[in-house]
Parts: structure tokens; C-alpha cells; sequence
């Protein structure tokens, strides 16, 4: 990894991509919208390298997940993507966990 302490920049030097700052704007709507349900913000890590974006969880097993700019996709469970809703309308308080969805509707 390399800082660039001026520019508020840590990137990886192996793949390029840099870490968005958990203090950005778009680092907290996606950590706000999902995340925050299932680590604290400092071990949710945001990464991007063009216009890709990748979401890891190293405190679960590196869980990880690519964002495309409208959808939230799983990498270790193919197929699914994380629900729009969270709200699963059964589990009342349920506070931590996620929900997931096949985009095809199957």
C-alpha cells in the first residue's frame, strides 16, 4: 500500500485501486444503505480502480461484493445481489445480517 498523505489517497499497489475515505460522501451512502448491518465502518472496505467499485469485509471471511452503480453483487454466492429492501417483513428487530435476491425474480 502506499499513502499519499496530501492527497487523503491509500492505494494498492498490486491491483491500483485506492480506498475511498470512510468520510466521503459515497462511502457513507453505501455503508449507510447495507454495510452497516454487518461491520463498523472502518472494516468495511470500499475500493475502487476505474469505474469498477469492490466492497470487502475482511472481519467476515473477506465476504466482498462489486458494485456497478445500481446493484449490489455478491462474490462468493454468484447470482444474487444484495436486496433493495432489507426489510424482510418477518424478523422483527432483526438489526444484523443481510438480505439477499436472485435479479431474475427466480
Amino acid at each position: 500500500f502506499v499513502l499519499h498523505y496530501s492527497e487523503k489517497l491509500l492505494v494498492e499497489q498490486m491491483s491500483g485501486a485506492f480506498f475511498l475515505d470512510i468520510n466521503s460522501a459515497h462511502f457513507k451512502k453505501l455503508y449507510c444503505s447495507v454495510f452497516c448491518r454487518l461491520s463498523p465502518p472502518q472494516f468495511v472496505h470500499v475500493k475502487q480502480l476505474s469505474d469498477k467499485i469492490t466492497i470487502e469485509l475482511p472481519r467476515l471471511n473477506h465476504l466482498s461484493f462489486d458494485y456497478d452503480g445500481k446493484s449490489i453483487q455478491t462474490r462468493q454466492i454468484g447470482g444474487l445481489e444484495v436486496a433493495r429492501d432489507q426489510n424482510s417483513g418477518v424478523f422483527i428487530g432483526l438489526e444484523h445480517g443481510l438480505l439477499l435476491e436472485d435479479p431474475k425474480g427466480l
